[in-house]
């Protein structure tokens, strides 16, 4: 199990950096504090991802296990 939560971990990394997440980026870049609002849009969407990945993750299994 720990074995997939780093594989998750890893995937949501990656899915984390797409086109429309680098549109916003540049947008966040050009207001005041533009780091902080950069990292926070970047976790956000980096927790998201991984929340989403473990319940269907978990919901398959429970697909997989009545069947």
């Amino acid at each position: 199990m720990t074995s997939f939560l780093l594989s998750l971990a890893a995937i949501s990394v990656f899915g984390s950096i797409n086109p429309n997440g680098f549109a916003v980026q540049i947008y966040l870049l050009s207001t005041p504090k533009p780091v902080i609002r950069v990292l926070a849009f970047t976790f956000g969407e980096y927790v998201g991802l991984l929340i989403s990945g473990l319940l269907i993750a978990w919901g398959l299994r429970q697909v997989i296990q009545e069947a």
